[in-house]
């Protein structure tokens, strides 16, 4: 072994030796001119700014949360919870100078969310305009200051009719029923909500969406007013999400409904099936809400009245292309008249916004 190893050294020693003498015969070419320097781009121009925009009044510390009732339901009649922190806590309003200004609150033992230390009628914030209401919400939250009011996985719970009764227990934990538990009241509630996050990733900025890629319940229209930074100074804009203007709550289950005409079995009965209805007894029927297709796949209903909520576990990996079906659903439009709410946000220039 020792040999093995002194034969290959004196070997690669002579290599080397022949490379460098070829080395010393070329000759180095000469240096490469430098590459022109990248134009600078250009400062972003500031988006069009075509949104309505209710003025709320600026109060320091806090961020306005508008609400804008184009349902023709009473503001008396819609209710609005929100739910902080993974719903380990709650937004509690009191009126100060005015305005109704939010505290993060724990949750008090053996009590119900329908309680109106939880459940505030929308009539019940300050109104600035007509059907328009606005509440505030702290806004110098940042997990990376401590003592600042961070709000991670929060929701805006809007309810029609009646509040929400989720119950919290003894060790003030609210019980949160499973979307089709059915013997739960709460499952005959028109109700949707507005997921946000206020201070993540020790960042004071504001996420937010709708949750329909759980269920849809209630058409809304999201639009967050922001100030855009150009050149030198800052310019009013915003961002939309949501159901177009004009769209209402019957709008969107007709067209479903008429959207699953074009599909061929067993493909309308799968998305049919999406559907949650009721069935009065003394007549008449109601929809509750379209639930999503991954959400639907946990379903465990087997009641007859309300409706099966139900989708195929392995729809999404069957061989027969279900694109067509879902092409058509998505193609179809929305425009008739009524939308249900619009929800906006204005804020200061310290804030971004994802939408």
């Amino acid at each position: 072994m020792r040999k093995f190893i002194f034969i290959f050294t004196a070997v690669q020693f002579v290599f080397l030796r022949v490379i460098a003498a070829n080395l010393s015969l070329m000759t180095c070419p000469s240096s490469l001119a430098p590459l022109p320097p990248l134009p600078l781009p250009a400062p972003a121009q500031p988006p069009p700014n075509t949104c309505s925009t209710p003025v709320p009044i600026t109060v320091t510390g806090y961020m306005p949360i508008t609400f804008v009732n184009n349902s023709g339901i009473l503001a008396s009649d819609i209710y609005i919870s929100v739910l902080v922190n993974s719903s380990t806590q709650y937004l509690k309003f009191s009126t100060v100078g005015g305005h109704n200004q939010a505290t993060i609150t724990n949750f008090t033992p053996i009590t119900y969310l329908s309680d109106a230390i939880y459940s505030y009628p929308l009539n019940s914030f300050e109104s600035i305009a007509a059907n328009t209401y606005t509440f505030y919400i702290p806004n110098d939250g940042n997990d990376g200051v401590p003592g600042s009011n961070v709000m991670k996985s929060s929701r805006i719970l809007i309810s029609l009719k009646q509040p929400l009764t989720y119950f919290i227990d003894n060790l003030a934990h609210i019980n949160l029923p499973s979307e089709f538990d059915v013997t739960n009241d709460n499952y005959f509630i028109l109700n949707d909500k507005i997921e946000f996050d206020l201070g993540s990733n020790a960042l004071n900025r504001l996420n937010l969406n709708l949750t329909w890629v759980d269920f849809f319940g209630i058409p809304l229209l999201v639009q967050a007013n922001y100030l855009f930074f150009y050149g030198t100074s800052f310019t009013p804009n915003c961002a939309v999400t949501g159901m177009p203007s004009g769209v209402g709550l019957t709008d969107v289950f007709t067209q479903y409904s008429t959207a699953l005409g074009s599909l061929s079995p067993p493909f309308d009965g799968y998305w049919r099936s999406l559907i949650a209805t009721y069935t009065n007894p003394g007549g008449g029927t109601c929809n509750l809400r379209i639930y999503a297709p991954a959400t639907a796949m946990g379903s465990t209903q087997t009641q007859s009245n309300p409706s099966t909520v139900s989708f195929p576990t392995n729809y999404f990996l069957n061989s027969i292309s279900p694109d067509s079906g879902i092409s058509s659903i998505l193609s179809k439009s929305t425009t008739n008249p009524l939308s249900c709410f619009r929800c906006y946000h204005k804020t200061g220039i310290r804030y971004s916004h994802r939408i």
